[in-house]
């Protein structure tokens, strides 16, 4: 291993989004055991069916809790190699979600071009 487990959580989905969940996949620089959704910090959200068990990619399911930012990162020492070195802080995974509708507020008339 590199000093430190990489994990940086990936996601195919774009920064905004309106479905009621969305994967990530976190990809550590070699095999890792331990890593559960408890080491898995969202705000604004909850972390679900992690899939992966000594391997070195897992992938989990990302539950708003509410509109707006939502974040998505490990702290260090989740997961741990064969060594038992711990991984590192993970950068931070951010997307928004948005599911509401615009409304209309307004409408007015068109004026008649030939009154």
């Amino acid at each position: 291993m590199t000093p430190s487990a990489d994990r940086r959580p990936r996601s195919a989905t774009a920064s905004l989004f309106n479905t009621p969940t969305f994967a990530v996949t976190a990809t550590f620089s070699e095999v890792v055991t331990g890593f559960t959704t408890s080491d898995i910090s969202v705000t604004n959200g909850t972390a679900s069916d992690l899939v992966g068990s000594g391997t070195d990619a897992y992938t989990f399911n990302v539950t708003p809790s509410g509109q707006g930012p939502v974040t998505v990162s490990m702290p260090a020492l989740g997961a741990q190699d064969a060594a038992g070195n711990g991984n590192d802080v993970s950068a931070t995974l951010s997307r928004t979600y948005d599911s509401v509708a615009p409304t209309l507020t307004e409408t007015t008339p068109v004026a008649d071009p030939d009154p």
